[in-house]
């Protein structure tokens, strides 16, 4: 990590995160309901440059760029993770 990590904790993370695959996508506004496991995101997407497993049962991941003020959509898949999640930054 180069001091740019965010972080998923919760339960159902896996023992390593070599399989789990990490999306940012930076939105234009905040959206009025969450979207579907199927839905493209109306964002532009961020690449993510690391992901590694944190303690306690979390994952950390590092966005390309620099955390900026905006809102964010990050999905986490595989390795038994299933979760997708709204991040505002101000």
């Amino acid at each position: 990590m180069r001091g740019n990590a965010w972080s998923l904790y919760g339960a159902g993370v896996p023992d390593t995160a070599d399989n789990v695959k990490i999306q940012i996508f930076r939105l234009s506004k905040r959206p009025e309901k969450p979207f579907s496991a199927t839905a493209d995101i109306p964002g532009r997407e961020i690449a993510v440059n690391h992901v590694s497993k944190a303690m306690m049962n979390g994952i950390n991941f590092e966005p390309e760029e620099p955390a900026k003020r905006g809102i964010y959509w990050v999905i986490a898949r595989g390795g038994g993770v299933r979760e997708s999640y709204l991040v505002e930054l101000y």
